[in-house]
């Protein structure tokens, strides 16, 4: 009886104080339509929102113009990920317009 409060007590500490918090969204940028809006957020927040798994651990915001239309996107990813986004968007019809991230906070809207 005592193991398992014991793995009870370890599978929580693992998952609630542990891990970073995200939003996870995409849309375009200039979308009036709150509910799917990801470059900005309201009151509601009804974004969707992840605990970053091992090997992601930043909060990134990043946009990128493709085909012509620009997009927002929100996700837990790995520290590097905006130079491994400017490596991917250097060549081609795709541009990376801006990529940031945060690592000391949840839910970052930055």
């Amino acid at each position: 009886m005592h193991w398992i409060l014991v793995f009870a007590g370890l599978l929580l500490a693992t998952h609630s104080g542990s891990g970073l918090e995200c939003y996870t969204c995409s849309s375009h940028v200039g979308i009036t339509n709150s509910m799917n809006d990801c470059e900005r957020f309201n009151s509601y927040e009804n974004h969707r929102k992840s605990f970053c798994q091992p090997g992601e651990q930043v909060c990134a915001k990043h946009i990128v113009n493709h085909d012509g239309v620009t997009w927002v996107h929100r996700s837990c990813r790995p520290y590097d990920v905006c130079d491994v986004l400017s490596q991917m968007y250097r060549n081609g019809r795709d541009q990376l317009l801006e990529c940031s991230t945060c690592s000391d906070r949840n839910l970052s809207i930055y």
